[in-house]
């Protein structure tokens, strides 16, 4: 259907230039499909602090991305005071955000984390009925949409320097979630009923491939669904590489690891057109794996289970990876962009966006957003060869801010979280 606008409201909406799209809920770590892809109506390309709908100061801090559903958007936040640490569930109005409810859910101890991370750093994920958040020592607790808690659960004391930073998965009735700890004894995997908190079933993840290998840093990688006929796995990357596991009953199914030299376990699987991409990632560089999902067992140099790999040395990646079209999209954290061909692993020549980048891109359609941690926005259009359509400056404050949060997208608006405070850019037509 075709508009007109009288020149008095093209006016207004040349401040916040949109592309069209559908509404969407928004509800785990990257999306429904756990692949950063957005159908969202008319999302903001171009911007400047007049597109600024709202900005609301969180009650604490956190890197956990911003979900939504409805009019509702869902963060964590934590607050340390002397060796004692708070964390909490937040519930935000997008229309103006106004903070609907806050709850605590556990104060205890506060655990040692790496300066990058925080103790609010995985990403909550809701059914529509519920929120369920995991904050590593904090315990996993499951929350109405109004805040009651109805559940909760202690997984561990999750030892180790670095702090935790998986997301909970939502399969039908089941919530997954991934506990990788600093002493890879206590690592496991396990699946939740979603509406009483009973395990049914755990698998350990205790794994250390090779014997020079001194300790364990943990995993901070999401779990994500790969569905392969009647078959539904559950892929999740570690420090040691990438595991499959049956959903139904969390046997392993499939491995590969980089036996070369200790990975990290941050960027999180995605799931392509019969293969599952595996981004293992260490100091320098890394490899990516495109694993077919009839693997099984050790499947790092097994030609009939490979699609394809790729090592490279162009730094580390911690934001997880995007498809855009046929491109395998990664961003490195020294600002290098990295694109493979789907089909063949070919690298194509590297991109250079400078800045430093820890959360994963958004793409909607051709366009693909990559949010620097200091709030610079750069919006990318990719055909042959990928285009910058736009670079919006900075949201933030004058008062210290970092993002390494995920952008959320909504109806014509785009969520950015930063660690104090959650931006509203742009709004409906």
């Amino acid at each position: 259907m075709n508009h007109r606008y009288p020149f008095a409201m093209f006016l207004a909406v040349t401040l916040c230039i949109t592309v069209d799209s559908l509404a969407e809920n928004w509800p785990q770590f990257r999306g429904p499909e756990s692949n950063s892809q957005s159908q969202a109506i008319n999302l903001p390309v171009k911007w400047n602090s007049d597109s600024v709908a709202w900005r609301t100061e969180l009650p604490g801090e956190g890197h956990s991305s911003p979900i939504t559903w409805d009019n509702r958007i869902f963060v964590t936040t934590s607050e340390k005071q002397g060796d004692s640490v708070t964390r909490r569930v937040v519930c935000v109005n997008a229309k103006d955000g106004a903070i609907f409810w806050q709850r605590d859910v556990h104060t205890g101890p506060a655990e040692s984390v790496h300066a990058m991370n925080s103790y609010a750093t995985s990403t909550p994920a809701t059914d529509g009925e519920r929120v369920y958040a995991f904050f590593g020592r904090g315990g996993f607790h499951c929350l109405d949409m109004q805040g009651k808690v109805l559940w909760s659960k202690e997984l561990g004391k999750f030892p180790g320097p670095f702090g935790t930073g998986s997301s909970p998965l939502i399969v039908g009735d089941l919530v997954i979630q991934s506990c990788d700890s600093g002493d890879t004894s206590l690592s496991f995997i396990a699946a939740y009923n979603r509406l009483t908190g009973e395990e049914l079933w755990r698998t350990s993840r205790n794994i250390k491939p090779i014997s020079r290998f001194k300790g364990s840093k943990g995993g901070w990688a999401s779990p994500i669904l790969f569905t392969d006929g009647n078959q539904q796995q559950i892929v999740i990357n570690g420090q040691f590489g990438g595991w499959a596991y049956d959903l139904k009953t969390g046997k392993e199914l499939w491995h590969c690891w980089d036996t070369s030299t200790q990975g990290r376990g941050t960027p999180s699987c995605l799931a392509g057109k019969g293969v599952i991409y595996v981004p293992n990632e260490r100091p320098e560089g890394g490899t990516t794996y495109a694993i077919k999902p009839t693997a099984r067992g050790d499947a790092t140099n097994v030609k009939d289970d490979l699609a394809w790999k790729t090592p490279r040395l162009n730094g580390r990646v911690l934001a997880s990876p995007v498809k855009v079209g046929e491109t395998l999209f990664l961003v490195a954290m020294n600002g290098v962009g990295i694109r493979f061909d789907t089909q063949t692993g070919k690298m194509a020549s590297p991109m250079r966006l400078g800045g430093n980048y820890s959360a994963t891109p958004l793409v909607a359609k051709e366009l693909v957003y990559v949010l620097e941690e200091s709030g610079l926005t750069k919006v990318f259009r990719f055909n042959d060869e990928p285009e910058m359509v736009a670079e919006n400056k900075s949201l933030k404050s004058e008062h210290e801010e970092v993002f390494r949060a995920s952008i959320a997208p909504g109806d014509g608006q785009l969520f950015i979280r930063s660690t104090r405070a959650l931006y509203c850019v742009g709004g409906k037509n």
